[in-house]
């Protein structure tokens, strides 16, 4: 994938925190676009799992020292 765009992050579904983000905006547009369903239970169920997630993350890198920490791609970010 092409990285010349800086304003816009390609790995923005790595983060459980962001996707919040994005499943309200996924909400929002599906409801506009289908009005007659519920979109709000589903998107909260997610935000749920989406919350989850980043909690669990968080435990697991708690174990690791900050100073070991690192990110290993294979790619050039």
């Amino acid at each position: 994938h092409d990285h010349d765009d800086q304003d816009l992050d390609p790995h923005v579904w790595l983060d459980p925190i962001r996707m919040e983000l994005a499943v309200g905006e996924v909400a929002d547009a599906l409801a506009d676009r289908f009005p007659d369903r519920a979109w709000d239970e589903p998107a909260e169920e997610i935000t749920t799992g989406l919350r989850a997630a980043d909690a669990l993350i968080r435990e697991i890198l708690s174990v690791v020292p900050e100073e070991r920490r690192q990110l290993v791609t294979s790619h050039d970010v």
